[in-house]
This record gives C-alpha cells, sequence and structure tokens, in this order.
C-alpha cells in the first residue's frame, strides 16, 4: 500500500526530505490516528513534496479520511502535490467525519503549506487546528463540500494567495477560538461559494449561506486583518460573526467585494472593526451591513459600484461594452452602450432593466446616467426578408413558415430575428412553380413545394413561376381525418383522405401535410382511388392541433388541377 512506504519514508527521514515521484496513489487505510492516510504524530521539521500536479494523491473508495494529517509535528513544508478527496466515493458525511480534509495541521505550529492543488473534499481543504504561525499560500483549493480553508484557533498565521473556488460553505474561514489572533489574511482569491449547512447566525435573515471569508464561525477571533482579496459570487462576501463570544479588532480593508446576494460585509457581535478601502460591485443586496451589537465601528473611503449587464438577446451582432456577465459602474457614471449588426442584419431595439435609455429603446447607442442599482441592457438585432416573385405581377403570394403562414407578396417584407430553417409554400394561384431563388442571408434552391430555407440574416427570397395560363383547369377536392381524435402523447395515428376531381379519384398526385406542432412538413401520394394515408407521431404535450393537408395543383398535362385544402383536428390527452 502506497500510505505503508510513504509513512516509512516520513519516519525515517527524522526530519528531512521526502519526495513523492509523479504518479497517482490511491490510499485505502488509515494509519495516522485512524484519521490520515500518510502523516505523523511525532516528527517535526518534514519537507513532504512531489512533481506538482502530476503527483496525485487520493482517496480510495471509502476511505472516510484525511490524506495528510501532522498532529504535534511542527515545522513541516508541504508543497507541490495534487490531493484529490473523491468525495463521490466517499459514504460518511463530511459532518460525521471532521477529518476528510486534504492536509489536516492538529496543535502542530511553524508548518507552510504552498502550491498544493486539493479538490472534491468531504470537508475541507485544508485546516489549521489549534497551531499557530502556520502559513497557507499560493494553493489552491476547489469544491470542498465544507470550507476551503479554516484556521480554527491558534495565532499569527498567514493565509496569502491562495484560490478557493466552489466551496459549499464557507471560502477561507479565521474560525475562533480563545486564542485565534493576529491572523492576518491577504491576496486569497474567494469565488463561486455556494450556500449549503452554513453555520452561521444571520437572525436578519433567517438562513444559511456562502461565505467568502468568514472571521469568528466557530468562536470569537482578535487582531484579524482582511486585506486585499478578490471575493466573487457568494451570499457574504466577508462575515464577521462568531458562533459564541465577540470579535475583537477585525480590520477589512482593500478588498473587492462582487456579486454578493445578500452583503458585502456582515458584521454582529464585533467591537472595533474598521471597513475601507473597499470595492463593492452590486448585483443584488447591500454593501455592509452592521448589527445592533457591533461597535467602535469605522467605515471609511469605500467604493461603490453596481453591475452592468450589456449583450445581445436576439439576432446576430456586438454590443460594447461587451458585459455578457456584467461590468461594474459607479452610481452617477455617465454609460453609453453602442450595438453593432452583424452582416445582413440590424438593430431593432433595446430591452432594458433597472434603467432607460434617453433616447428610447430604438435609439443607438442606449445612453443614460447609472443609477444607485444594477441595470442590464440587450440588444435586438433583426434580419429584412424581402419577397418577390417573377413575374412581378403575378400577383402570387410566399406563405412563410408553412402553407398556411403569413402570405406576402412581391415586394413586400418581413422583419425577423430568428436562425436556421424555415418553410416557405407557394399555394398555385393560376401559374406553376419553376424554382425558388435566395440571396444574402438566404440559401435555398430547387423546385420543391413546400421547401425549407437557411435563414442567417437579411436576403431576398425569389419565387420564379412558369408564364402561360391555365386551358383546362379543373376543381378538386381533399378530405383529411384522423384515426384518432385523441390520441395519447407520443403515440401513432394516421391521417388519411381522398383527392377528388368532379366526384372521380385523382390518382398519382402528391399531398403535403403541414404539423401544427411541428416544423416538419411531409408528403404522400394519392393511389389509384385518390385515397391517402399517412402515420403520423402525435406531440409529447397535451393540447389541441391541426394537421393542415394541402394538394398544390398541378399545371401541366391536358388537365390542370387548381389546388385545394383540408384540415384534421386531434385534441391530445
Amino acid at each position: 500500500m502506497p500510505e505503508t512506504v510513504i509513512n516509512d519514508a516520513i519516519a525515517a527521514s527524522s526530519g528531512g526530505k521526502v519526495y513523492i515521484e509523479a504518479g497517482t496513489y490511491t490510499f485505502t487505510t488509515l494509519p495516522i490516528g485512524g484519521v490520515g492516510a500518510i502523516g505523523t504524530s511525532s516528527v517535526s521539521n518534514v519537507e513532504l513534496y512531489g512533481a506538482g500536479s502530476s503527483t496525485v494523491l487520493q482517496a480510495g473508495t471509502n476511505l472516510n479520511g484525511g490524506i495528510i494529517y501532522v498532529q504535534s509535528g511542527g515545522g513541516w513544508y508541504i508543497h507541490d502535490l495534487q490531493i484529490n478527496g473523491n468525495r463521490a466515493s466517499q459514504s460518511a458525511s463530511g459532518a460525521s467525519t471532521p477529518y476528510q480534509t486534504g492536509i489536516a495541521l492538529y496543535e502542530s505550529s511553524n508548518d507552510v503549506i504552498e502550491h498544493v492543488y486539493i479538490h472534491d473534499e468531504k470537508t475541507y481543504g485544508i485546516s489549521s487546528d489549534a497551531g499557530s504561525s502556520n502559513q497557507i499560500l499560493d494553493n489552491q483549493v476547489a469544491n470542498s463540500d465544507a470550507n476551503g480553508i479554516i484556521m480554527y484557533g491558534g495565532s499569527n498565521h498567514l493565509v496569502q494567495g491562495n484560490v478557493v473556488n466552489g466551496a459549499s460553505d464557507v471560502g477561507i474561514s479565521i474560525s475562533g477560538t480563545n486564542d485565534n489572533g493576529n491572523a492576518p489574511i491577504t491576496n486569497a482569491l474567494c469565488t463561486q461559494n455556494t450556500a449549503s449547512n452554513v453555520n452561521l447566525d444571520v437572525s436578519p435573515f433567517g438562513q444559511n449561506s456562502g461565505v467568502g471569508i468568514m472571521v469568528g464561525d466557530n468562536g470569537y477571533a482578535t487582531t484579524i486583518t482582511v486585506s486585499d482579496n478578490q471575493i466573487s459570487v457568494a451570499s457574504f462576501g466577508v462575515s464577521s460573526d462568531p458562533y459564541s463570544g465577540t470579535n475583537v479588532d477585525v480590520t477589512i480593508s482593500g478588498n473587492t467585494i462582487q456579486s454578493t446576494t445578500v452583503d458585502g460585509v456582515y458584521a454582529e457581535a464585533t467591537t472595533g472593526i474598521t471597513i475601507e478601502n473597499n470595492l463593492f460591485i452590486i448585483s443584488a443586496g447591500a454593501d455592509i451591513y452592521l448589527a445592533s451589537d457591533v461597535s467602535g465601528s469605522v467605515i471609511e473611503n469605500n467604493v461603490i459600484e453596481y453591475t452592468l449587464t450589456a449583450k445581445v438577446v436576439a439576432g446576430s451582432g456586438s454590443v460594447s461594452p461587451n458585459c455578457p456577465s456584467w461590468c461594474s459602474e459607479e452610481a452617477g457614471s455617465s454609460i453609453s452602450v453602442a450595438a453593432t449588426p452583424s452582416t445582413n442584419w440590424q438593430f431593432s431595439s433595446w430591452s432594458i432593466t433597472g434603467a432607460s435609455c434617453s433616447g428610447g429603446s430604438s435609439s443607438n447607442p442606449c445612453t443614460f446616467t447609472m443609477p444607485d442599482n444594477p441595470v442590464t441592457v440587450g440588444a435586438t438585432f433583426v434580419a429584412l426578408i424581402t419577397f418577390a416573385t417573377n413575374p412581378s405581377d403575378s400577383g402570387a403570394v410566399i406563405n412563410w413558415g408553412s402553407c398556411e403562414g403569413a402570405a406576402y407578396g412581391n415586394g413586400q417584407t418581413l422583419l425577423s430575428s430568428s436562425y436556421g430553417s424555415i418553410a416557405v409554400c407557394y399555394v398555385p394561384s393560376g401559374y406553376t412553380l419553376s424554382s425558388w431563388n435566395c440571396s444574402g442571408g438566404l440559401v435555398c434552391s430547387g423546385s420543391n413545394n413546400p421547401t425549407l430555407i437557411t435563414f442567417d440574416g437579411s436576403g431576398t427570397i425569389t419565387l420564379n413561376l412558369k408564364i402561360g395560363s391555365l386551358s383546362n383547369p379543373v376543381s378538386t377536392s381533399l378530405t383529411a381525418s384522423s384515426s384518432q381524435s385523441n390520441p395519447s402523447p407520443g403515440t401513432s395515428f394516421t391521417v388519411s383522405g381522398s383527392l377528388t376531381a368532379n366526384g372521380n379519384g385523382v390518382s398519382g398526385k402528391t399531398i403535403v401535410l403541414v404539423f401544427g406542432w411541428s416544423t416538419n412538413i411531409a408528403t404522400v401520394t394519392t393511389q389509384p382511388d385518390g385515397t391517402y394515408t399517412y402515420t403520423a407521431t402525435a406531440p409529447s404535450s397535451a393540447g389541441s392541433y391541426n394537421v393542415d393537408v394541402f394538394f398544390l395543383g398541378n399545371f401541366t398535362g391536358t388537365t390542370q388541377y387548381l389546388p385545394s385544402k383540408a384540415t384534421a383536428k386531434i385534441t391530445v390527452s
């Protein structure tokens, strides 16, 4: 077992270096105090290191414990490793097994943990319990079920330059006990914390939430500095809120705190708190909340900005500034968002919440003064579709979307923000279809009727007709019915009917079926007696639907047949 080999090397080092070469090492037992796979309860001043992320120490299935556990050792330097807690394969919960931690220091002092990538732990990424002067430097901790980093008790700790992402409880916790003091925190990045199983006293809101950096937590803390951190996407940015006792002398300075849903800084049961030189970027919630039991507060030189989201919501184009997630602006700033359409598109309008475009929703650019609240601006671009018939004076129309869709004659136009494929149809009205032509952002070809065009911007669709008059037109009659008037969702049913002229069945003619719940178009050929049958699938959602059935006419040969239409109705339940 790899844990035996590594632990033997640690014991033999007597305070020297232990190098773990590149490879993946899976641990299945917990020989260190029943809680850790490798480490010590006695050896001091060990340098334990690997080949960076190429040296992977991972928990085996149901290990239900920690990877590295150092108790009463002191002077350890752990660096350049990857630790995988493999939380999906652990059977015990984090709450019942607090030592399911990537690296745990217990009553150990003067330790350094640096350049370690720790992920998917059931409890903590890194924990320091009751030691002093420990340094947690430039590590990456991702996806811990509780805290990314927790410094529980002790004094003179430094947590600097770490990236903590996706902790479910707290990104970095300075969790106080009676001797937890002089613990500056600098340059910690805590992002995308989520709310679950949080041990916080947040009585104004009555909820448990994710916290970027927590001061206090399980006990009180004294002389704590939280400075120059980047904290984003949390319920609370920085919280000074001891579970018991009172935090004393807490400085929150020079942080960028953004996208918090409740408060940028929350403080309760704190004496002597300084909140200064912070940048708050507000997308929801408030910047600072101080409970009634906070005293001796100094709040100065903080900057409050609000999120500006600018993006394309429909059609094809771009906006400047481009802030699809968000940018930030101070209240009172002059804002100008410009829209630029892609080729074959044109700007249509803005949708805006939190403010109003000074020139109206169709002005470009959209200008306004940034209010003291978030603003979202969305641009809609449309394509200009031009319809043409050849000859232009034919009086023919083109149906958009289906054979029963909106009809457009020569020279008429349509504005649309859609993409993809769409059907167009010509229901014969004295002329026979020759071909379709498209230009610009439309692509089509051939003489199918209906036909599908590819739509990606403005363009012209032309219906070319065969010129000539009808010499012997015959009216037709088309019928349609469904084999089931109430089919179940997703089941098969048939549409059948007949095409007749002068009371006789017309054979060998193409019947077009257009389904009211789908963009699909189907065709079937009439039998010698003029009948037809088509098997269709009912839609998945309940409701009333039409199946429109068309005979588009036939204008060749001695007998020329005029078009006709019928409809079969179904109710899906």
